[in-house]
């Protein structure tokens, strides 16, 4: 009988914190996930965080320094030295009222460096311990899902180079210049005259500067590819 109340109440305790993680998660909202310094834009930027929920909402933010982006010797780095921050977030732990609004704001203190730098910022919601019923001392602590931003901030003079070598069905790009290259909704089809329905889409990927990607295509043909840099929006064929 003790096994049976002893499996009951993990039983119990489990279901709660799966459903206890939705509401905390579902209720902060933001109202974007990319943050791009770009060169003579004013060097502080605001993210709005709305609690969606009837309960006070919490926040704790942390800032990530991502070296060797897009690499596989990426680290993200806590940044705790004042004077080798690069980066703020501020406040770093804030609350929403009920249904309210907060604003996060983010500033570059190297607006005129010669490289891009990329950061992760964390928004983690801050819950406090649940009592069980019928369990004094039975207690946990709610598990949730917050956001992670993607900040970039651009070099003083940035530069744009994109390097493809296409060898059949395999393409390696490799981005020569000094800012990231986004490459989505990407496309190819088996060959010029084929309908759309028959045309397989193709991963996105972004390329920071050095960064090499080779594509494994689905055939032997152009494909397509949208390219966001810095200065523009662009469609281009590649044969």
């Amino acid at each position: 009988m003790a096994l049976t109340r002893s499996f009951a109440r993990s039983a119990a305790l489990t279901a709660l914190l799966a459903l206890a993680a939705l509401p905390a998660q579902a209720n902060m909202l933001i109202d974007r996930s990319i943050v791009v310094f770009k060169p003579g834009d004013a060097p502080r930027q605001d993210i709005l965080v709305t609690n969606a929920g009837k309960e006070p909402l919490y926040v704790q933010v942390e800032v990530l320094e991502v070296q060797n982006p897009g690499t596989p010797k990426e680290k993200r780095v806590v940044v705790t030295d004042p004077e080798k921050i690069t980066l703020l977030a501020t406040p770093r732990r804030f609350m929403v009222e009920p249904e309210g609004r907060r604003s996060l704001r983010i500033v570059n203190q190297q607006p005129k460096a010669a490289d891009e730098r990329v950061y992760r910022i964390n928004l983690s919601p801050v819950v406090g311990k649940l009592e069980m019923e019928g369990e004094s001392n039975a207690m946990a602590v709610k598990v949730v899902v917050g956001y992670q931003l993607l900040v970039l901030t651009s070099p003083a003079e940035p530069r744009e180079g994109l390097e493809v070598k296409r060898n059949g069905k395999s393409a390696m790009f490799r981005n020569t210049g000094n800012t990231n290259i986004l490459l989505f909704s990407g496309q190819q089809c088996p060959s010029a005259q084929a309908a759309e329905a028959d045309c397989q889409q193709l991963p996105d990927h972004r390329l920071y500067p050095g960064n090499e990607w080779t594509l494994e295509l689905p055939f032997d043909q152009a494909f397509d590819y949208q390219l966001t840099t810095l200065e523009k929006n662009q469609k281009r064929r590649f044969e």
